[in-house]
């Protein structure tokens, strides 16, 4: 399976993931009040890290060359994920 870095971010979902990996790892002991501090951990630990292991591609695909703003020209963020919320 063949796939750009960029299209892990804009179409696989990547940021996504960063971001409810962690709420998602919270849920799953919220449902299971009765699990044991080791188990807690262990989900925790997991939990944690997905986004530790996502960041890497962003760190090879980030570019310190582009503008970033303040002195320079106007700022964009270089990793975005764009979504349809409400089809109009």
């Amino acid at each position: 399976m063949h796939f750009e870095l960029t299209d892990l971010v804009r179409e696989k979902g990547l940021l996504t993931t960063m971001t409810f990996a962690p709420a998602i790892g919270a849920f799953i002991i919220f449902l299971w009040p009765r699990l044991s501090n080791r188990a807690i951990k262990w989900i925790a630990l997991g939990a944690a890290a997905i986004p530790a292991l996502c960041i890497i591609p962003l760190i090879r695909m980030y570019d310190p060359s582009l503008p970033q703003g303040a002195d320079n020209t106007v700022a964009n963020f270089q990793f975005v994920m764009r979504a349809d919320w409400i089809k109009a």
